[in-house]
């Protein structure tokens, strides 16, 4: 009978030596592999930019409109644009991607101050989406809240980030109303600056953008 007893309590308490393999809320997410696509979609997307920047005044050096130098320059210049646009859209999903493994394994380690699930919705809601993800750089760069060790470089990233894509949607609205508002052509050289304060924008929160992710992976595996 007290072998019987023994061996219940044995069953027992396997079982519950058990039950926290399923009750762990996050499992450590590896950040390595993801982290370097990231920093190289980031490289390439700078890249891009820096080179859509300089075929643009390549193409702005041509005066007559339809020529063989200005056709091929506009070319180049659409080819650098769609290419550049193409890995941003890489770039941003890799971002989300990464942002949400380390912010879990933050949350693991009982360092976040937000709710990991909140921080990825956070990233596809008007408004929120400019403010939520500075923040969380910002906590990730230095693994606690931000407010006890404040860091500039994170938010600074985020802020080019923000800025290019909207002065890119603002030189599209010259390019819509210019010919309605302006027939003379009186905002090319807007639009074209515009264009350029667009590329280096972008340029910089990508190459900059490194850095912080470089740092912020290595300083996750102390976690």
């Amino acid at each position: 009978m007290a072998s019987s007893d023994n061996q219940f309590d044995d069953s027992a308490s396997f079982g519950a030596a058990d039950q926290p393999l399923f009750d762990e809320p996050t499992t450590k997410k590896p950040l390595g592999v993801l982290a370097f696509a990231l920093q190289a979609a980031l490289l390439v997307t700078g890249l891009f930019w820096l080179t859509h920047l300089a075929t643009d005044a390549v193409l702005n050096t041509f005066d007559e409109t339809g020529s063989a130098d200005w056709n091929v320059a506009y070319d180049r210049t659409q080819l650098t644009q769609s290419m550049a646009l193409l890995f941003c859209g890489v770039s941003a999903v890799l971002l989300i991607w990464w942002t949400t493994w380390a912010y879990r394994n933050l949350d693991a380690a009982a360092k976040a101050s937000e709710n990991p699930k909140q921080v990825l919705l956070s990233w596809f809601i008007p408004i929120i989406n400019l403010l939520i993800p500075a923040r969380v750089l910002e906590e990730l760069s230095v693994g606690a809240a931000p407010e006890d060790h404040p860091r500039r470089l994170p938010r600074l990233v985020w802020y080019f980030w923000v800025a290019g894509p909207v002065t890119l949607f603002v030189r599209f609205g010259i390019l819509l109303l210019e010919p309605l508002v302006f027939p003379s052509g009186n905002l090319s050289t807007v639009f074209t600056v515009v264009g350029w304060i667009t590329s280096l924008l972008i340029a910089t929160a990508c190459l900059t953008g490194i850095i912080v992710i470089r740092k912020t992976t290595i300083l996750a595996e102390t976690w």
